[in-house]
């Protein structure tokens, strides 16, 4: 059973003027953690950023935070608990690593708002994972319009615990909105699943999605049962709700409740390959909590072609074996050539990196500062850290775990990563080559 809220350890120390156009407000906060640890800061947030609460209708909001040692994540809001044990998994998971924790949880995430708050779930809190006392940088940009359309409520069935496909459902989403919405097509498609006990991942769907299946006996490798009871690497203390429920909320953080996805301006549709699918991973026997079972709910979120800036396909050179590439001011290139075309001279927006295949991931990590950019990186010790502790499971699904989209601030034509922060695209198959990364901006322009 939950217990209280509790109070947020973390405060904002500081916060920039909001730059805000046309639906579009972007601001800086800092926020000042006390020491070590993971700590809920909703209302901060909210206080923080006065423009969220004036929505009437709905929107999208981006947070990124502008370090290589925290992350963020999105999990229970009671229990403090939940945030001591899921701070000693991780550190048993990536001991000493601050930098390997980040790139595994994330820097960034993309929240659906309506009507004046973010549209959480009833136990979801927002989350920093500090690596020690502040201060930290947080970079919000909301986008807003003046109606509820663009958004929908969807249940995503979960028969049992395991990865279950929702393409179906997100697909009747993205139609009935653009129904609605008959005048703008659509440009990002967001879904956001209300809970704390399970994830949504984007990863292989081919053979019929009979690997998909093994994603569930690595997070079980990642996170064991075991560790509800004393003499292992971890004792959790959350342990009233059964020994499936802590390790899920871990699992539920790992894999993220959150996921963006680019449709094709030409024909209409989600820019995933062939191989890909969006996936409910539910990691309890019963579902969530009084195991009611059966389904989760989930919010859809689309941001039309009007805000978009641009699109393009970048093409990425991979050798294999978990090694990386340095793709952050290729992205940077990217992003000035479509701000050139509108011949724009200011901007606020948000630039969105998706991973168009099931072998590749996307992470955000520790700029490595002797490496040129283009150049592959010797493999990543994060994605040696995950293979080492999943060696006897099926990792064909890894780069789900590590991620494959993710959405960076800018402003006035540049990338809001601070100087210790780089975008990778990893290759996870053992023999790489030519990948496709879609690109896509959108915001405000002043022309």
């Amino acid at each position: 059973m939950p217990r209280s809220r509790g109070n947020a350890v973390s405060a904002v120390s500081s916060v920039e003027p909001s730059t805000s156009t046309a639906g579009w407000t972007q601001k800086v906060i800092t926020l000042e953690p006390k020491q070590r640890g993971i700590f809920i800061w909703t209302h901060t947030l909210r206080g923080a950023l006065p423009e969220m609460r004036d929505v009437r209708g709905a929107g999208m909001l981006n947070l990124f935070v502008q370090s290589s040692t925290c992350a963020l994540s999105i999990n229970e809001n009671c229990d403090p608990d939940v945030r001591s044990d899921m701070q000693n998994a991780l550190d048993a998971m990536f001991p000493g690593s601050d930098t390997d924790r980040t790139s595994a949880v994330g820097v960034s995430i993309d929240l659906p708002v309506r009507a004046g708050a973010l549209a959480l779930g009833t136990w979801q809190g927002l989350y920093l994972l500090a690596s020690g006392a502040g201060p930290v940088t947080v970079v919000a940009t909301l986008y807003t319009c003046s109606d509820q359309s663009t958004q929908k409520h969807v249940t995503l069935k979960a028969p049992a615990r395991g990865a279950h496909e929702v393409q179906d459902t997100l697909d009747e989403a993205l139609e009935s909105i653009k129904k609605i919405n008959n005048s703008r097509g659509p440009l990002l498609i967001n879904v956001t699943a209300k809970h704390t006990s399970a994830s949504l991942a984007i990863m292989g769907a081919a053979m019929g999605n009979e690997s998909c299946h093994n994603l569930e006996p690595m997070m079980n490798a990642l996170v064991p049962e075991k560790w509800n009871y004393p003499g292992h690497a971890v004792t959790f203390r959350h342990t009233d709700e059964g020994d499936d429920d802590m390790p899920a909320h871990v699992k539920s953080s790992l894999l993220g409740v959150s996921k963006t996805i680019p449709v094709d301006l030409e024909t209409g549709e989600l820019m995933l390959r062939e191989t890909q699918g969006v996936f409910l991973c539910e990691h309890r026997n019963g579902g969530g909590f009084g195991g009611t079972g059966g389904s989760r709910s989930a919010t859809v979120t689309v941001l039309d072609k009007k805000v978009c800036i641009g699109q393009t396909v970048v093409e990425v050179v991979t050798t294999g074996s978990g090694k990386r590439v340095d793709v952050t001011e290729t992205l940077q290139k990217t992003l000035e050539k479509f701000l050139k075309e509108k011949d724009a001279k200011a901007s606020t927006g948000l630039l969105h990196v998706f991973a168009r295949n099931s072998a590749v991931s996307l992470s955000v990590g520790e700029k490595n500062k002797g490496i040129t950019e283009g150049v592959t990186v010797d493999t990543c010790s994060l994605t040696a850290t995950l293979n080492r502790l999943v060696c006897d499971c099926d990792t064909t699904n890894l780069p789900a775990l590590v991620g494959n989209s993710v959405s960076i601030p800018f402003r006035d034509g540049a990338l809001l990563v601070s100087e210790t922060q780089s975008l990778f695209v990893a290759e996870h198959a053992a023999v790489g080559g030519r990948r496709s990364i879609v690109v896509t901006a959108t915001g405000d322009v002043t022309l």
